[in-house]
Parts: structure tokens; sequence; C-alpha cells
């Protein structure tokens, strides 16, 4: 077992050795953290594992991460952290996937594992977990919606969240959640254009060449219908919606979108309007 337990450490040595040079803990601190980190591989390497195992050594990770920020803000000092930090997240994301895997049916620990890595912005590693955690929990719709926004939001990748949504609807076709989780793209989508668009006319007023731009934006610059941009896209989603579910889902629909949406508007009072005229 013990060579097990050194192979599983491996991949925190050059934590161990930065964490030493670089002073932000002491010696003795060091080899504290690297004898619990090792008593936790013993944990891990028994026969009989329980979800406690992964998830008092990841949590003990997660904690060691947070001490570690607030050292590096005490000192200011922010080198290093390909060499330390991101090992460490490494090792955390390995930990609860690997509790994912021994016990796929607990959703809870495909929870965690999605959290963990949205909150330190490990995307390809994300998109991969839920991938994964759709193959296993493909019945659960928060899942797939959750996946379908974070495809928006934070992977810049409307036609993918968009695939995934109406791939979802053709299972749940009388999901509430999902026609607003649809609707909230949709109309994201035709407010992120007009951002786009306005930035664009801008930077040319300005004479601005590539400053400011990204990957991501870029995505906005193809021609889109004008179908959508008049909002007659999400209209009829929210049309669909009203056909396909109960009066009482469609009512929680409209107030999930509501709380979704953060904000009054045109696109919140075209939810709105349509919903009370189309149930009245």
């Amino acid at each position: 077992m013990g060579e097990f337990v050194e192979q599983s450490l491996e991949s925190l040595l050059p934590t161990f050795e930065q964490l030493s040079h670089v002073q932000l803990f002491t010696e003795s601190e060091v080899n504290a953290f690297v004898k619990r980190c090792r008593q936790f591989e013993y944990r891990l390497n028994k026969q009989e594992k329980t979800p406690r195992d992964f998830d008092l050594y990841a949590e003990y990770l997660c904690d060691f991460l947070k001490l570690l920020k607030s050292r590096r803000t005490k000192m200011q000092y922010w080198h290093k952290l390909k060499l330390i930090d991101r090992p460490m997240c490494k090792k955390v994301a390995s930990i609860y996937r690997r509790a994912a895997d021994r016990f796929q049916g607990d959703l809870h620990q495909w929870e965690k594992l999605i959290n963990f890595l949205n909150e330190h912005t490990m995307r390809r590693e994300l998109a991969a977990a839920y991938t994964r955690a759709l193959q296993i929990h493909g019945r659960n719709e928060n899942l797939r919606r959750e996946f379908a926004l974070w495809q928006f939001f934070s992977a810049a990748s409307p036609q993918n969240a968009r695939t995934q949504i109406l791939a979802s609807l053709r299972l749940f076709p009388g999901s509430a959640i999902l026609y607003s989780a649809l609707f909230t793209i949709e109309i994201h989508f035709v407010e992120k254009v007009l951002k786009r668009r306005k930035f664009i006319t801008e930077k040319r007023g300005e004479h601005k060449h590539g400053s400011d731009d990204s990957d991501e934006e870029r995505v906005y610059d193809e021609e889109v219908d004008d179908s959508i941009m008049n909002l007659d896209v999400a209209k009829a989603v929210v049309e669909q919606a009203i056909s396909a579910v109960s009066r009482e889902a469609v009512s929680d629909a409209s107030r999930q979108f509501c709380r979704d949406f953060g904000r009054p508007g045109e696109q919140k009072h075209l939810f709105t309007t349509v919903v009370v005229t189309t149930t009245s």
C-alpha cells in the first residue's frame, strides 16, 4: 500500500518543494501538511472506501488553498502560481472525480466536482464532468439546465447551449425550467449581440484596433436572423412553453426567469406580458 500512496503523492511533490522555497509556510508547517496528505492517501488506498474518505481529503486541501491565498495576500507574493496553486487544484479535482466515478449513483458527488471545477475556472475539465454526469444522471432536468446555461454564459458557446436545451426538451417536453432556460439564452443572446455591435461601432469611430477584444466576444459577430433580434424566437419559446406545461408550472417558470434575469427591462416585460395574456 505504501508504494501506491507515494505514487499518489507524486503530483504534489513540486508543490511541497516550492512551499518551502518561497517561505509562505514554515518548514514545520510544510512537514505537517505532507504528513496529513499522506494520511489521507492511506485512507483512499483502503479496500473499503466511503464518500467521506474522499470528502475529508478534498476539503482539507481546499482549506489549505484558502490559507495559501491568505498568506499570499498578506505577503503580496503572487509568483509560482502554476507550481503551487494549480497542482493543488488539479489534485482536489482528481479526488472529487475519483469519488464521483466510484459512487456514480450519488448525484451529490458529481455536484461537488462540478462546483469545484466551476469555482476554479477549469473549463475543459468542467465540460467533461458535465458530460460524464449526464451519461449517468441524464434524467435530471436541473443538471441539464445548468450545463446548458454554463455553455452559454461561461463557455461562450450559444449554439452548444441551444443544442443541449433542445435535446433536453425532447426528453422532457413539459419541463418549465428547461423552457425558462431556453428563453433566458435567447434573451441574453440578443443582448450580447447588441452589446457587441455597439462595441464594434464605437471602436471603429475611435479607430481602435484589436484592443479589449476576445474570442468569446467574437462569437457574436456572425450575422443573426431578424426573427431572433426582434425577439420573435424568444416569444415563440414562451408560447410553446405555455402550451406544453401546466398553468401552475408556467407561473413557476415566470418567477424563475424573473429571478434569473435579475433586472427589469423590455425582455422581462415581454416574458411577463406573453404569460399573462396567454394564461388569462
